[in-house]
């Protein structure tokens, strides 16, 4: 936790806040900032403004709930830092223009700032809405300052005067100006900013479309604290004959394939990771809005963005195996060929389970989820048990129309396990723009606010199976995690909480420890399924 230094308004709507810490950004980059605790879900990424010897300082609008809590912030408040997040501009030489527009002008004084300092001859080209702002502040830290208020900035650049031009602000500004660069010398670098979930490009929702394919918003640079490896004797379970040092996995779609936080936290501390969800081929996911707030949870549309099998096993697999944790490979499908041929790929590999995501919907079928029907389901486990050499682990809908019959029969046709739940299905309205926020309508929903149900579906399949369950659903801290065991579950996964908190699954690891020690519990499967 950071404290506060100052909080203060310099323009419409706009605040300027400032933080004690050593926190060494380099150009362009932002932090997650937090000022709540557990909702709103996400922490906001905030560009940095300026970083010195006192603290770190951040250029923010407030548009939203979150920064909102961010403006009644006063001096000696605390707030949550992490980071600084983002690859940055790189360093350069000559003479440079930093054209921001909006919000987009925030990064853009510290990166004159350091040029300056680097030798280069910098023009900054700002552009507002309403208001000009910090007008003399930006005028001290470069050589000409041209602000354009109620225009378009754009209009005020001549890029063949550059040898480099660096952009931040609304896509649409960003992209005027890559095209007016076209033709010239001059190098162009753009700050790409998009909604994010977890901040460090692991669940992929801030992912952009480039011509060069998508491209994240935000990637790590920096280590958090590390934590303490304790013993975890108490927490050793077996799940499908497969050991795991503890019961806490993190859960598909919110982790990657785990590189990201390896940087962050120390992640072989966890029982498991359960990969990004894989598909034959690679996809691109979909496209506009991937995330959206809802109370005590989020609603995701990623549209399954990975990079295929292949590039799984040609860029990830080794890593992840190299890790003292259990590795589960979740794959999903939109046809029954491409759930076999992904299985048989994923055959010749090692791995410890196999996660099948039934949640897909089957092209060949309407549209219609193969994991909704238990005939339906039923046929897409037996076909993969066939193939599948691996321990096969089925991960079940919660949009099922019967959650135990469709549980009892993917154990009748070979399941080693059960992994439940997955999204519900929810949707969210834009009453401004008068339609559905998602361009598919539709979207999964996570976060504390499905637990009750989730944890109801985990204790009925769990007391229905003889095959063990990984139960998730909400799950955000240890209490949480030991409801869901004492509901049946052998293993848990967190997802959501990750983006509350980076770490979040050690503070579980920890919890559940001390639960046993406190309470005399040598094994913490001697709670398992107690209710």
């Amino acid at each position: 936790m950071a404290i506060v230094l100052k909080n203060e308004a310099v323009g419409k709507d706009f605040y300027l806040l400032k933080v004690a810490g050593d926190y060494p950004a380099s150009m362009g980059q932002f932090c997650m900032l937090r000022a709540w605790d557990e909702y709103p879900v996400l922490s906001r990424p905030i560009s940095i403004f300026d970083c010195d010897t006192e603290g770190i300082s951040f250029l923010y609008k407030v548009v939203g709930q979150g920064t909102e809590l961010l403006a009644q912030l006063k001096p000696d408040d605390e707030v949550d830092v992490q980071g600084p997040y983002g690859n940055g501009f790189p360093t350069v030489t000559g003479k440079v223009a930093l054209v921001g527009g909006g919000i987009g002008v925030a990064p853009l004084y510290y990166t004159a700032k350091v040029l300056k300092a680097q030798g280069c001859t910098v023009d900054l080209y700002l552009g507002f809405t309403e208001e000009a702002m910090l007008e003399e502040a930006y005028r001290a830290v470069c050589d000409r300052l041209v602000v354009n208020v109620g225009g378009y900035v754009t209009d005020e650049i001549n890029p063949a005067e550059y040898d480099v031009i660096m952009t931040c602000g609304p896509q649409i500004m960003m992209k005027v100006l890559a095209d007016k660069v076209k033709g010239t010398a001059a190098q162009l670098y753009v700050s790409m900013e998009n909604r994010m979930g977890c901040g460090v490009g692991a669940c992929l929702v801030c992912s952009c479309k480039t011509n060069g394919g998508n491209k994240k918003s935000a990637r790590m640079v920096r280590y958090l604290r590390q934590r303490r490896y304790s013993a975890m004797n108490r927490l050793a379970v077996e799940f499908a004959g497969v050991p795991f040092k503890n019961p806490v996995v993190m859960a598909s779609g919110t982790f990657g394939f785990g590189r990201e936080y390896a940087q962050l936290f120390p992640i072989e501390r966890l029982g498991g990771i359960s990969s990004k969800g894989l598909t034959l081929h690679a996809r691109s996911g979909n496209e506009g809005i991937r995330i959206w707030e809802t109370p005590s949870g989020i609603m995701n549309s990623v549209g399954l963005e990975n990079p295929g099998v292949e590039g799984f096993i040609d860029r990830d697999l080794a890593w992840v195996n190299s890790l003292d944790l259990v590795n589960i490979v979740n794959v999903g499908g939109h046809s029954m060929e491409d759930y076999v041929q992904a299985v048989e790929r994923l055959n010749e590999e090692q791995l410890d389970l196999l996660e099948l995501n039934i949640s897909c919907p089957n092209v060949k079928q309407g549209g219609m989820n193969f994991g909704v029907r238990t005939e339906m389901a039923a046929e897409v486990v037996r076909t993969i048990r066939n193939v599948c050499k691996h321990k096969l682990v089925v991960k079940l809908s919660p949009n099922a129309e019967n959650i135990v019959d469709l549980a009892k029969a993917c154990e009748a046709e070979g399941a080693d396990g059960i992994s439940l739940v997955n999204t519900f299905l929810a949707m969210a309205i834009d009453i401004k723009k008068k339609r559905p926020v998602f361009n598919n309508g539709y979207a999964g929903l996570s976060g504390p606010a499905i637990k009750p149900i989730a944890l109801r579906m985990v204790h009925q399949v769990s007391h229905a199976v003889q095959i063990p369950v990984m139960g998730l659903g909400g799950i955000s801290t240890w209490q949480d995690a030991v409801e869901f065991i004492m509901a049946g579950a052998t293993v848990i996964q967190v997802g959501t909480a990750t983006f509350m908190k980076p770490d979040k699954a050690l503070d579980i690891i920890d919890g559940l420890e001390r639960y046993c020690e406190e309470n005399g519990i040598e094994n913490i499967s001697e709670i398992r399924g107690i209710v």
